[in-house]
């Protein structure tokens, strides 16, 4: 959890913290990049994770809550975003910028309730699908935005609509388990296409090939040149929403099962373990290099990659989201509905994730200058990273057992390691060369630099609190008081002040003239860090 504090460092009462979350395990260490709003942490699911913090949810349109909007869409990159709703008992739809909340286009002609929209790939068409049985396409590239097409055959309400790749046809699918595929330069019927057991709910067209969910638990895959029915994949519960990778390759369903599952195009395959939210999930969408798929649903919105692993978990603070897309720098625009019907739009850049480490990952720092990130884990390595990209730099293995805990020197050319095997080891950060190592009577679990990187601050298991001269190699002082493992250390910016935490749930303050004792509320203090002033 982040919170927000005032310029005295002090945390409101009724401040509220945000979450980030994707790890699948508990977390060992944060670090905050020094000039980036950049966190980065370390944990014992062997991974690392560079977190870039972004601004709250901004409003980008007025709602009422006394109007139920019934159909939502976001064009690919959350350029555009069109909503409908029945106002003063007109179905009406609104075209937005996204970016600004200007409302591009207002539409009406619909006898009943809009119940699905759908964008072109190029955003100059608009397709709405209503319960009075009919489609309509809008040229949005018209300053006028006319209605060119009225669609009509269904028996039923319209349930689903989607454009083909370049806009000159349009698939409708209906509640009468129909789906039909239309011709916009003269409105007619292509052709019908049977096949459904129950209501099409969703659609995606990826080149020549029609994908459709519907209640009848099954995702069909057609082939729009000819209306061949070319693969049926049973989801195992009605669909609710689907989304294909750009080449066509890779599927992904969710459903009333409240499962997102994905699958192999070619041979109706499964891939991975389905992927599972606590509520019925309101929408997925695939990345465009289709390495991951973000779904929403009344508890938050989730992040995954292809193989069905969890990313990131981004807690719901309303209801869920009608609309998520990827923008084309991989970050993630959130058009949420607030229940005053507000639309919002959350800019999210995820997570950078580095894998490497055989183990848990237990402490992460950033180098001074920011432009590396140094970890250490479980697996008896020091591993760095260049921060911008998350691509490793080097690997220092001299370790004998696993690590606990690091520190980087102020100049960024020394790194300290605890571990343990008891010792306390000193390093070249830039050839990952030994300098020196310090022998503890048992494990070390905390190191810290002096400001002026003269002097290493160490603590592990016996609870004594050491300070070492890095010139001569020789301790200098020692604290003792703690009755269990002191498992944290930090020193003020004018090194007259060691802080240390405990299993024993004291944090004690420690300097020549005088000695405290902080009582920790409930459990042992695992970390700490000073105020850069140094009075907290």
């Amino acid at each position: 959890r982040l919170w927000p504090v005032d310029a005295n460092g002090a945390i409101a009462a009724d401040a509220v913290p945000r979450r980030l979350q994707g790890h699948a395990g508990p977390i060992r260490s944060l670090a905050f990049h020094p000039t980036e709003p950049l966190i980065a942490s370390a944990g014992e699911d062997g991974t690392v994770r560079m977190w870039r913090l972004t601004q709250p949810p901004a409003t980008i349109a007025a709602g009422d809550a006394a109007i139920s909007v019934t159909a939502a869409v976001a064009s690919r990159l959350g350029e555009v975003t069109a909503t409908a709703a029945t106002i003063n008992g007109r179905p009406t739809i609104v075209v937005r910028e996204t970016a600004t909340g200007k409302t591009l286009a207002t539409l009406l002609g619909h006898d009943a309730e809009v119940t699905s929209l759908a964008l072109s790939d190029n955003q100059q068409r608009l397709a709405s699908g209503s319960a009075d049985k009919t489609v309509r396409v809008w040229n949005l590239a018209d300053a006028k935005f006319p209605e060119i097409a009225r669609l009509e055959g269904h028996a039923a309400a319209i349930t689903a609509v989607a454009f083909n790749a370049d806009a000159t046809q349009v698939v409708s699918g209906g509640a009468d388990n129909s789906l039909k595929q239309w011709n916009l330069a003269d409105s007619t019927e292509i052709r019908s296409l049977a096949g459904h057991g129950g209501a099409i709910r969703c659609l995606a067209v990826r080149g020549t090939s029609l994908f459709s969910g519907s209640a009848d638990g099954t995702v069909r895959v057609w082939n729009l040149a000819d209306g061949a029915a070319v693969r049926s994949i049973n989801h195992g519960a009605a669909v609710h929403w689907l989304d294909v990778t750009s080449d066509g390759a890779m599927a992904a369903s969710a459903g009333a099962d409240k499962q997102l599952k994905l699958w192999t195009v070619a041979t109706g395959a499964a891939i991975g373990t389905p992927c599972e939210h606590v509520g019925e999930i309101a929408h997925l969408a695939f990345r465009g290099d289709g390495q991951q798929v973000v779904s929403s649903a009344a508890d938050g919105l989730r992040v995954w990659n292809v193989e069905g692993r969890l990313l990131e978990f981004h807690a719901a603070d309303e209801k869920p989201s009608r609309m998520a897309t990827f923008g084309a720098d991989a970050s993630l625009s959130i058009h949420g509905l607030t229940p005053n019907n507000e639309l919002r739009r959350h800019e999210i850049r995820l997570a950078r994730l580095l894998t490497g480490h055989d183990g848990a990952a237990v402490a992460v720092r950033f180098t001074p200058d920011g432009k590396s990130l140094v970890t250490a884990g479980a697996d008896k390595t020091v591993r760095v990273w260049n921060a911008a990209d998350g691509k490793p730099v080097s690997s220092i293995a001299g370790l004998t057992d696993a690590a606990t805990s690091l520190a980087v020197s102020p100049d960024g050319l020394k790194l300290a390691v605890g571990c343990l095997d008891k010792q306390a080891r000193l390093f070249t950060l830039a050839n990952g060369q030994p300098v020196a190592a310090w022998e503890h009577p048992e494990a070390v679990h905390a190191v810290a630099f002096s400001s002026d990187g003269l002097r290493l601050t160490t603590s592990g298991g016996d609870g004594i609190v050491r300070v070492w001269d890095l010139a001569t190699k020789r301790e200098l002082e020692r604290f003792a008081g703690h009755e269990g493992t002191a498992l944290a250390v930090a020193v003020s910016s004018d090194g007259k002040t060691i802080v240390s935490g405990a299993a024993d749930k004291t944090a004690r303050i420690w300097s020549v003239s005088a000695l405290g004792v902080i009582e920790a509320d409930v459990a042992e203090v695992t970390d700490l860090a000073f105020t850069p002033d140094g009075q907290s």
